[in-house]
């Protein structure tokens, strides 16, 4: 009975036990498969991640707007026993948004940026700036890309448009898009709304801008990676975007030399430079420093600045070893005598450390001077001079009569006759476009001896007035009726001084001519001009923004402002370093006159506690008897509540007092700038340096000025007897809060493949 149970006992587990043995079999194989699979996986995420490291330490050698470099290199070092391709390309950030067809070059003409301002209620801010330089500009796109968890708030668009986009989800968050059909002349775009506040006159920025903006959720972060564009039917300029993001395309590829087997994985990553003083606050690890000086200057206290410098300097050295230049923003502002049009000194020469740097034709930072080729600007007479003794015919006054570009002979002239020797000299126009030494200045006068009859030969020589001197060149014989001939006398030098010729005494310069009758006839002059050559000091660096401010018409101040980070990396890594500007020019001889420039450098470094940034930039005018009011929100002052404030302040006098700058409604002042003189041209923020009509002030405004917990502060400036120009003020403290922060970097989309 036993042994028939037993049989079939030992067939039953012959059927069964091979098939379990064969399951795993398969069992074992497929986990050596996954883990194989796994250790893939791994090695090429590794070489993803060393690509992000690259390009993080700018070790990808693909330049900006190229889009068609593929760079490729290996790993050094096995991963898991596996060889490590890596390939990166960077990707035109509008791929599948717009149309190509117009190139893939942002336009310098227009500009778009864009960024969340405000952390508490997740207000983002779209600006688009437009120089005018292509006229009439129809724009028919404003679009954003966010980042996943990213949301438009319904309702809350304003500025350009109150109507909500259009959504689309692309590469992991959302595409916003509002359309404007037909579409809308730049101009015709609503402007935002003017600063806020009493008592300033705001000027007339250049670019002009447009703002549009809208609220996301989640509130309290920053959208890193986020970007903004606009979209015209100029096909010259039929796109701009915000090129502080760009998108790179990595491909790694793990291999297996046993097996042959391979993994690649492809991932689309934004590298966000970040942005600070155009989308509000926000936080570095690290701190700031502001210097300048002046290009004007008083030197015989008369309270009227008569000097015009070629070039000023300004030292940093205070910067730690282990800083990193995060952000350079240089400004320039002086004043100037209007007749009736106005126009920003938009061009200045920056030397670091003896060393000239300036932009190409393509925008590169550049190292180094061009030859720099003789140039010429022509002065023509402008108003009357010390003289006005010569009869006049066609024109009044005297100078109307030898003012023109091309001479109209006999329509309008000046002349002598009954034997008298007259005299004319007439202002001339201040320089514009001249900076550099001065070779030569050279004055020229057509003139001719006529009479309807028989006319003698006449005399004429060439006048130049300057140090309240008169100057003759030498005697010219005018033969009688033999028409209009050009003459000339050309002075190397000063004859006053003897010295090279300076912008102050070209602009304080008289010309003329001065005339002899010696028979019958008379001695005639149309026009008489100068010019004045002269060898630039630098190669140019041109104002992104500039602004433009009357003073009291006709006169008016301007202000400039440049990104030259990319300039002064090219020297120094830390930020220290001596800093030359040349070029700022103004006009002379009044009390409203001044011309100045100022540097501020933001830098990163790990010896530094993280602070939070504000800057407010629009240019502003305070009359007599005025104030003004900023509040400065969206930080919280952590409980180590250190905090500075930098202001840069154009025309202020050190003997007019009853300037006043309170802060949080404590007045300002330290052992250079008292309570009621804080604009007096002496810069705490220099080490109490005097500079002569420019303010470079920075004040502690730490605690309890700046208490812990805070999240808005107020700035009040108040003036009674001395009028001046506010070109920016900057703050900076310890916060609790972070902002947008350079080289932000996130994964937009993963894809895994294998073989």
């Amino acid at each position: 009975m036993v042994l028939p149970a037993i049989l079939i006992l030992l067939l039953f587990s012959g059927l069964v036990i091979p098939p379990v043995l064969a399951y795993v079999s398969t069992g074992l194989q497929a986990g050596v498969s996954k883990e194989g699979k796994i250790a893939l996986s791994y090695a090429a995420d590794a070489g993803i991640e060393d690509a992000l490291w690259r390009t993080n330490e700018k070790q990808i050698p693909i330049d900006d707007y190229d889009y068609e470099t593929e760079y490729g290199y290996s790993l050094p070092e096995a991963i898991n026993n596996k060889n490590i391709e890596v390939s990166v390309k960077q990707v035109w950030p509008l791929v599948g948004l717009e149309s190509d067809e117009n190139g893939t070059t942002p336009p310098l003409s227009l500009t778009t940026t864009g960024g969340i301002i405000d952390e508490d209620t997740g207000e983002y801010k779209v600006q688009i700036s437009y120089d005018g330089s292509l006229g009439y500009l129809p724009i028919d796109r404003v679009a954003v890309w966010l980042p996943s968890g990213f949301n438009y708030v319904n309702g809350t668009s304003s500025g350009i448009t109150t109507s909500n986009p259009a959504s689309l989800d692309w590469h992991g968050g959302k595409s916003l898009t509002w359309d404007f059909d037909p579409a809308v002349n730049f101009t015709e775009l609503p402007a935002p709304e003017p600063p806020s506040g009493g008592g300033f006159a705001p000027a007339t920025e250049y670019p002009a801008t447009r703002v549009l903006t809208f609220n996301v959720s989640v509130v309290g972060q920053q959208a890193n990676g986020s970007y903004s564009w606009t979209r015209t039917t100029n096909s010259s300029v039929y796109l701009s975007w915000d090129t502080d993001c760009n998108i790179y395309k990595y491909s790694s590829t793990a291999t297996d030399d046993t097996t042959g087997k391979s993994m690649t994985v492809e991932s689309y990553t934004y590298v966000g430079e970040g942005g600070i003083f155009n989308t509000g606050g926000a936080l570095y690890q690290g701190d700031y420093r502001a210097v300048g000086n002046t290009l004007m200057l008083d030197n015989n206290s008369d309270k009227k600045r008569e000097t015009l410098l070629d070039e000023s300097s300004a030292i940093i050295s205070n910067i730690f070893e282990d800083g990193e230049v995060a952000l350079a923003y240089l400004y320039w502002s002086g004043w100037r005598e209007g007749d009736g049009g106005m126009e920003a000194d938009k061009t200045v020469g920056l030397k670091i450390n003896g060393n000239s740097v300036y932009y190409n034709d393509q925008g590169q930072p550049v190292l180094g001077e061009l030859p720099r080729d003789p140039a010429d600007e022509i002065l023509r007479p402008s108003g009357s001079g010390s003289y006005t003794n010569c009869y006049r015919a066609g024109d009044y006054p005297n100078y109307k009569c030898v003012d023109e570009q091309v001479t109209d002979g006999s329509s309008t002239y000046v002349y002598s006759k009954y034997g008298y020797t007259r005299l004319d000299t007439y202002n001339v126009a201040n320089h514009s476009e001249g900076s550099g030494t001065i070779s030569s200045v050279t004055v020229y006068a057509t003139g001719r001896a006529y009479y309807y009859n028989e006319c003698s030969d006449m005399r004429m020589q060439i006048a130049a007035r300057t140090h309240s001197t008169n100057y003759y060149g030498d005697m010219i014989d005018m033969i009688g009726n033999a028409g209009w001939d050009e003459y000339s006398k050309s002075w190397s030098v000063n004859p006053n001084t003897g010295e090279t010729w300076t912008w102050s005494e070209i602009d304080d310069l008289q010309i003329g001519i001065k005339v002899y009758d010696d028979g019958p006839g008379y001695p005639q002059c149309t026009q008489v001009y100068a010019v004045v050559n002269y060898t630039p000091i630098f190669q140019g660096i041109t104002a992104s923004k500039w602004w433009l401010l009357e003073n009291d018409y006709p006169d008016y101040s301007y202000s400039c402002f440049r990104d030259v980070t990319s300039l002064v990396r090219l020297v120094t890594t830390t930020g220290n370093a001596t800093y030359t500007v040349s070029g700022v020019t103004g006009s002379t001889g009044s009390e409203w006159s001044y011309a100045g420039w100022s540097l501020v450098i933001v830098y990163y470094s790990p010896s530094e506690k993280a602070h939070q940034f504000f800057l407010y930039d629009h240019f502003l005018y305070a009359d007599m008897g005025t104030s003004h009011i900023f509040d400065i929100e969206g930080f919280e002052a952590p409980e180590d509540a250190q905090a500075a404030l930098t202001c840069f302040v154009g025309e202020g006098d050190d003997f007019y007092a009853s300037d006043y700058l309170e802060f949080n409604n404590n007045y300002l002042s330290d052992a250079v700038n008292p309570v009621n003189n804080v604009w007096n041209g002496k810069c705490s923020g220099l080490g109490g340096e005097f500079i002569d009509g420019v303010d470079i002030d920075t004040f502690n405004v730490s605690s309890p000025i700046v208490n812990p917990g805070d999240t808005a502060a107020q700035v009040e400036l108040t003036t009674d007897i001395d009028s001046w120009n506010l070109v920016y003020i900057i703050l900076s403290f310890r916060s609790n809060v972070g902002g947008l922060t350079p080289n932000s970097m996130g994964i937009i989309t993963y894809n895994y493949s294998s073989n």
